[in-house]
């Protein structure tokens, strides 16, 4: 476990409280953190700015399983996070919360807590990951930089009064915020120049960002509030069935019948546990056990793979695992 705490400046810890940084320097008020362990290397990018809003960059290789905690700056009391993940896929979940939500390659996520809370970052090895996380107090920058008197559009004064906190939004990016996320992820400025861009690339994604909350139905709502402890494990039950017979899976109706639910409840339920539909869970264990098949010391032939997993068609196992992690087989060996 590895935590990032953004004090007077940006702290990379590991579990016993010790700086996991090989390397660091600042440039105007951007930070720099070299990363090279057993776990993971690359590059943490953070920078605060006047106004309190906390922006941080991950560039990493991941070597093993890792966990990376997020605490929020300590003048946040009520937060509002955005998470951008541009690579392999990751996983989040909320401090004392079990579910994690699935961050996929190109989305970005926005959430609005009801209280300070930390988030942890679920990192898969062999994958590259380069995230962003922009986190800030909600009601100043509301009260600030918006609405000073009080006068809210609905969907703000919802989100100020907490109707949205036990959910992570999902928001397809329009031109406008892929061009914004793209020229920080891509920044190769210095010193004064890059700080003032960065910056101001920052705040209108925010910005943008904060006009979009509640005005789309593609939510992950609290699946504990949704299900029974009987659903949660026939659905649970369901992804292990997955898991086994992963080559070749039941059919959504079969696997409904299996755990004793309808097929509706197990679809829409899966969802809620999973952030992911059964499909695309069912895939994503096909791409890693092909990922572990390539990786082994048997060194099996791409076409053997795709048939172990279950995929008839070579050319289409290959489209599927260029997608799932940007690179064609071959490459990836």
């Amino acid at each position: 476990m590895f935590t990032i705490h953004f004090k007077k400046t940006p702290e990379i810890t590991d579990a016993e409280g010790q700086s996991v940084v090989s390397e660091k320097k600042e440039d105007c008020g951007v930070f720099h953190h070299h990363l090279c362990n057993d776990h993971m290397d690359g590059r943490i990018t953070a920078y605060k700015t006047a106004d309190e809003i906390t922006f941080i960059m991950l560039d990493l290789q991941i070597h093993k399983d890792t966990c990376i905690t997020l605490k929020n700056p300590e003048s946040i009391r009520k937060g509002m996070h955005l998470f951008y993940n541009s690579g392999s896929d990751l996983h989040i979940k909320k401090q004392d919360c079990e579910k994690y939500n699935e961050l996929q390659n190109g989305h970005l996520y926005i959430s609005l807590p009801k209280d300070k809370t930390n988030y942890t970052l679920c990192l898969k090895p062999n994958a590259r990951f380069k995230t962003i996380v922009i986190q800030t107090n909600f009601l100043d920058l509301l009260n600030d930089n918006f609405c000073p008197n009080g006068n809210l559009p609905q969907n703000l004064e919802n989100a100020k009064n907490g109707v949205y906190n036990e959910r992570i939004q999902k928001k397809p990016l329009n031109n406008q915020m892929k061009e914004l996320v793209n020229k920080c992820l891509t920044n190769a400025q210095e010193g004064l120049e890059k700080r003032i861009n960065l910056e101001a690339h920052c705040k209108e994604l925010m910005a943008l960002a904060i006009g979009t909350i509640g005005r789309y139905k593609n939510t992950y709502a609290n699946s504990a509030d949704c299900l029974s402890t009987k659903e949660k494990e026939a659905i649970i039950r369901a992804a292990e069935i997955m898991e086994e017979q992963y080559a070749n899976p039941p059919l959504q109706r079969e696997l409904a019948k299996m755990v004793g639910l309808n097929v509706n409840k197990l679809t829409n339920g899966f969802k809620l546990v999973y952030g992911c539909t059964i499909n695309k869970y069912g895939l994503k264990i096909r791409m890693n056990k092909a990922k572990s098949l390539l990786l082994s010391e048997d060194k099996v032939a791409v076409f053997e793979v795709s048939e172990r997993i279950g995929f008839n068609n070579t050319s289409y196992f290959i489209k599927k695992f260029k997608e799932e992690f940007g690179e064609y087989p071959g490459e990836y060996v």
